[in-house]
């Protein structure tokens, strides 16, 4: 099923070559089913390629989180609260990644070189 909305977002407001957020959902009357919230950085070697850092999103029926290495595979994965619905998961996922981006970001960096 493609995805209803599926747009990102600067986290350096201006910056859409920069660090950005990917944010897709699907509703259902107006009920929230489905939702990846993405973190990507930009690569070393080309400005407009981005890789993903750390995925929030609702498969496995349940919402979590995914810490990624270089090649997108999970390295962690981090379970929300049972009792989040999916827009609570959304809010929770968008509200972490715009306050600890930087973080993410140098942890990821620290995995890649290891």
């Amino acid at each position: 099923m493609p995805w209803q909305d599926d747009h990102f977002r600067p986290l350096v407001p201006g910056d859409m070559d920069g660090e950005r957020i990917q944010v897709r959902i699907n509703t259902e009357r107006g009920i929230l089913t489905d939702f990846v919230v993405q973190y990507e950085t930009p690569t070393s070697e080309l400005s407009h390629e981005h890789v993903a850092v750390v995925r929030y999103d609702g498969s496995h029926h349940r919402a979590h989180r995914d810490l990624l290495d270089v090649r997108g595979r999970t390295v962690r994965k981090s379970w929300l609260p049972e009792h989040f619905t999916f827009s609570e998961a959304f809010g929770f996922a968008v509200a972490d990644i715009e306050q600890n981006w930087p973080r993410y970001r140098q942890d990821f960096l620290l995995r890649s070189r290891g």
